[in-house]
């Protein structure tokens, strides 16, 4: 995948946050922790006045939860405690707007699997976090696999930690390690919005598992999740020159929300805004139906884009 952008995320580190900016990278991701003795980190956790200074920097912030690397192994218990614990300290310290992801850190090797352990921590943190924030999840290719194809997570952020060579189609971003500020890690982002300070989700904002669900409602028994991600990321990126692309992307998902959405009224609202469709983009577009579905079920949906669009698809071989 194409990166749109970058971003920093560190723990104890305090990198200049005008270079940071200067040398192009668009957000901070931070932690929300117990920043007690069970971290062993003092200073891990994000602080008001850090918040107020990356935000004037103009870099967006991001929210990444982990106290311990191996917090997941404490299946649901530990993180029902541990998502009540971030959702409070983000609400109550941080005044972190509502759909904000908070992203579980799996920070160990699962030994190439999605252990059933780590999807009960997720379902967990989800309850803990009691609607107001939304679970995002950090770990290797097979874990962002494992919990955005099961729905246990809405964001990913793949680690090149454990994860062979290979980047995940569902990732949100990619952590490549280290970078040249010290103490800190690059990102590639892959996704837009991916649930930071300034792209929530927020109650306007359909999730991936309610564009899913909205499609799965039209009779489509499969998750075509990633669709209208690859829609929205292919727009984006054909019109990279233009500054409002991202905000433009995010208001079409949020036009699109309704009960029974289908593929083709999500691409019409896309086309109604003040970028250019050309014929390459709407043939992507249903490569990229055709790549996520089964082949009986996409040629539905690109048969009811076609009509709905009153154009031709030349979709031959995809």
């Amino acid at each position: 995948m194409a990166a749109l952008g970058k971003l920093l995320d560190w723990s104890v580190a305090r990198p200049p946050l005008a270079q940071v900016a200067a040398h192009g990278y668009v957000a901070a991701y931070r932690y929300v922790c117990s920043d007690v003795a069970e971290a062993g980190l003092p200073g891990k956790r994000l602080a008001p006045k850090e918040r107020d200074a990356i935000l004037a920097a103009g870099l967006d912030i991001g929210l990444h939860g982990e106290d311990n690397a191996g917090a997941a192994q404490g299946g649901y218990s530990r993180g029902l405690a541990q998502g009540r614990q971030w959702a409070d300290y983000a609400h109550g310290v941080l005044r972190a707007p509502t759909g904000m992801t908070i992203v579980a850190a799996i920070d160990y090797d699962t030994q190439g699997v999605y252990p059933r352990v780590v999807q009960d921590y997720l379902h967990g943190v989800t309850a803990g976090l009691q609607g107001e924030y939304v679970t995002g999840v950090y770990g290797s290719i097979y874990v962002v696999d494992g919990a955005l194809g099961q729905h246990d997570a809405v964001h990913g952020v793949q680690t090149i930690a454990w994860s062979h060579s290979k980047i995940s189609t569902w990732a949100h971003l990619y952590q490549h390690g280290g970078s040249e500020f010290p103490g800190t890690d690059y990102n590639d982002v892959f996704r837009i919005p991916h649930g930071t300070w300034l792209q929530t989700l927020g109650e306007d904002m359909p999730t991936a598992n309610e564009i899913a669900a909205a499609v799965w409602a039209r009779g489509v028994k499969n998750d075509a999740t990633g669709v209208v991600q690859s829609a929205a990321d292919r727009l984006v990126g054909a019109q990279a020159n233009s500054s409002d692309a991202r905000d433009q992307a995010a208001a079409a998902l949020r036009q699109a929300r309704a009960n029974g959405v289908s593929i083709a009224q999500i691409i019409t609202t896309l086309g109604d805004l003040q970028l250019t469709l050309s014929p390459d983009d709407i043939t992507a577009i249903a490569h990229a139906i055709l790549a996520a579905l089964p082949t009986d079920l996409a040629a539905q949906l690109v048969t009811e884009m076609a009509a709905d669009l009153k154009i031709e698809l030349s979709v031959a071989g995809a």
